[in-house]
């Protein structure tokens, strides 16, 4: 039996109509295997035929219906995936110089945080001398 082709839709519908001896027969005399049985069992296991042990049927996918995963032949196929780009933002020249020019001030202020602190309450400013000239800082006081 050619494993690359087997009419599943015909066995599930002899199988759901005429019954598993019905289906096993045609499986000998359609594709010579001496087994049928497992083969039926290997079919219940498909994800993409459902066994229904109540009544004993396959519940077969409708064709409009599309499966939840990707089958080996699409997986393999040669054509082209192509993925939907999200569409370029639309900012003006202006906008985004001011966007760099304030990131640029926001990590100057949160350098300048490290080593000043400003009280309004009290009016005084304190300034970590050491700080700045281990980090490498010149001081000039105008």
């Amino acid at each position: 039996m050619d494993k690359n082709y087997r009419d599943y839709e015909k066995i599930i519908h002899i199988y759901n109509t005429a019954g598993s001896k019905a289906a096993s027969e045609f499986i000998v005399s359609e594709y010579g295997l001496k087994r049928p049985l497992c083969f039926i069992a290997n079919m219940k296991r498909n994800s993409k035929y459902k066994y229904n042990e109540q009544t004993k049927k396959f519940n077969t996918i409708s064709k409009d219906e599309k499966p939840l995963f990707l089958e080996m032949e699409e997986l393999c196929s040669s054509r082209p995936i192509t993925a939907k780009s999200p569409e370029p933002k639309t900012r003006t020249h202006t906008a985004d110089i001011n966007f760099i020019i304030q990131e640029l001030i926001q990590e100057k202020l949160i350098e300048l945080n490290r080593y000043v602190r400003i009280n309004r309450y009290s009016g005084t400013v304190n300034i970590d001398k050491t700080g700045l000239l281990s980090d490498g800082y010149l001081i000039e006081i105008h």
